[in-house]
């Protein structure tokens, strides 16, 4: 990790890849292109006779430029592992094997929907080692049924709590990376990533463009006036920096979430990520259709969006008698 970008290669042992991680850094600092490791497609396709090799050529082939490439390598490297790195793919996905695998992981503590998301990786393993003809058939994946899920939300006196806190402490930088966070209910990946170019002239709006997005699409959202203000404090602090909170690391940030968490007594599922949910739900909560709520945060599927809904309070007086105002303090409504 190079001032918030990741770089990642696979290799087959520990020392060829802490001898390209030196020549990797050094050629950061030179301003020069990061060295690739040279890729043999043959080499590849022989090396599909075990999972390890099974396992980097999908890395290469499939998940090299995906946004989720490290958590794809990490979720197969799990299973191959588990397996075996030298066993050949019709040896591995077997239903005993798949099996035991899910029993694992859920004796680990994975939920349904974390057990799934490594099958998905085991499953694209599989289907690149039918085409190779490394296995005859497609294996029965045994996915676990996923429930609705529960979504978490800070109330409006806890947020105001977080930042306050924050900034006590003399965490400034990170009290405006929680105001930012709250009021655009952007990822985190966004935050550290969007560019003092993205952001219009009077910094009253802002575009996540497509490479730093999930879902690879432009997002342009106007700015509340407190996101504005944050803003203007870090043109004073970043100076010629691209990036507005390039300054402040992910892990310092989470450093400085985790003693604003213990000292508050926040519940223990909520994470920065709590956040971005609290945002969706707000507006929710405030009566904004589902369609506008989507655009602003830049989910790919509406249903995604419309998981809020099981917070909205299910009062049908309220369309009698006018406006929902419950999500109102007294002195709101």
């Amino acid at each position: 990790m190079v001032d918030g970008t990741r770089y990642r290669e696979v290799f087959g042992s520990r020392p060829e890849a802490e001898a390209w991680e030196l020549k990797c850094r050094a050629a950061l600092k030179l301003g020069q292109p990061v060295p690739r490791k040279e890729f043999n497609p043959a080499v590849a396709a022989g090396g599909l006779r075990t999972m390890r090799g099974l396992m980097e050529h999908v890395c290469k082939v499939h998940w090299k430029d995906a946004k989720s490439a490290a958590d794809q390598l990490r979720n197969a490297k799990r299973f191959v592992d588990f397996v075996g790195g030298n066993i050949p793919p019709a040896s591995a996905f077997t239903v005993e094997n798949l099996g035991a695998f899910v029993e694992m992981l859920k004796t680990s503590g994975c939920s349904n929907g974390t057990v799934n998301r490594y099958l998905s990786n085991v499953s694209k393993m599989a289907s690149v080692a039918l085409k190779a003809d490394r296995i005859t058939k497609m294996p029965e994946i045994p996915w676990q049924k996923e429930g609705p899920g529960r979504t978490i939300a800070f109330t409006r006196d806890e947020v105001e709590a977080i930042i306050k806190l924050a900034t006590r402490w003399g965490y400034q930088r990170e009290a405006d990376m929680f105001q930012f966070l709250i009021d655009t209910g952007c990822r985190l990946g966004e935050l550290t990533k969007v560019r003092w170019g993205d952001f219009n002239a009077d910094l009253t709006a802002v575009t996540f463009a497509r490479d730093i997005t999930k879902t690879s699409h432009d997002r342009t959202i106007p700015l509340f006036p407190t996101t504005t203000e944050v803003m203007k404090r870090c043109r004073l602090v970043t100076g010629d920096l691209e990036r507005p909170f390039q300054d402040t690391s992910p892990a310092r940030l989470r450093k400085v979430w985790y003693r604003i968490k213990e000292k508050l007594k926040l519940p223990d599922e909520t994470t920065i990520h709590t956040l971005r949910h609290t945002r969706c739900t707000w507006f929710a909560l405030e009566g904004w259709d589902f369609w506008r709520i989507q655009k602003w945060m830049g989910h790919s599927s509406l249903a995604t969006t419309r998981r809020y809904t099981n917070l909205v309070p299910n009062d049908l007086d309220a369309m009698v008698h006018g406006r929902d105002d419950s999500h109102l303090s007294p002195d709101q409504r």
